[in-house]
């Protein structure tokens, strides 16, 4: 069953598919589009639409300072989205979504449990929040993947990307993050129902 996915970054494309994997689709991923950042998807998202009609298509993209997802939408495609293209927001970043799962973000970080006993999509800054976290962290490697260097200013630090994309790969369940974030539960449920549809095709 091929489809074609567009992400912001290297986290999002990590945890669409191990979404997939988690919901057992059958997907073979075609082409990944995504070219570090939302400035791309937001420029090609009429083609995105219309390509989709021939091949499934799932984007991923975060609300950021957007007032909310459907505000989103309508700001980058005005009209009807095809049945077929899967658009979908994380609330507020995917970071979010992967903070969801506490108790293994919380073993993973090597901080307490209660540092995340709040609803994760409350976060206005989950990069910020995350950093914050690795600043306690008992994990030297941690601290260095996660956190900037005092002179470097970078906002995240060195191996930002490739520590979560670890997380993602090896620990996250995205069925257990779904129980603490609506956007990633109902972006689950979109992908279950854009299977299921495809399937019979």
């Amino acid at each position: 069953m091929r489809i074609n996915i567009a992400f912001e970054d290297m986290l999002q494309e990590a945890a669409l598919e191990k979404i997939f994997s988690a919901l057992n689709c059958s997907f073979t991923i075609v082409n990944r589009l995504s070219h570090n950042g939302k400035g791309y998807l937001k420029k090609n998202i009429q083609a995105f639409n219309k390509s989709s009609t021939d091949i499934p298509l799932v984007l991923i993209t975060d609300l950021d300072t957007s007032p909310c997802p459907p505000a989103l939408i309508a700001s980058w495609l005005p009209g009807m989205l095809n049945e077929n293209f899967l658009f979908r927001v994380a609330v507020t970043e995917v970071e979010s979504w992967l903070i969801a799962h506490k108790d293994a973000f919380s073993s993973y970080i090597g901080i307490p449990k209660n540092k995340i006993n709040f609803d994760p999509e409350t976060i206005k800054d989950p990069k910020e929040f995350v950093v914050n976290l690795a600043k306690k962290s008992k994990s030297r490697d941690i601290r260095y993947d996660l956190l900037p260097g005092p002179k470097s200013g970078a906002h995240v630090g060195p191996n930002y990307n490739g520590c979560l994309a670890e997380f993602i790969i090896q620990h996250w369940d995205p069925l257990i993050a779904r129980e603490y974030s609506a956007s990633l539960s109902k972006a689950m449920r979109a992908v279950t129902n854009l299977h299921a549809r495809i399937s019979k095709q």
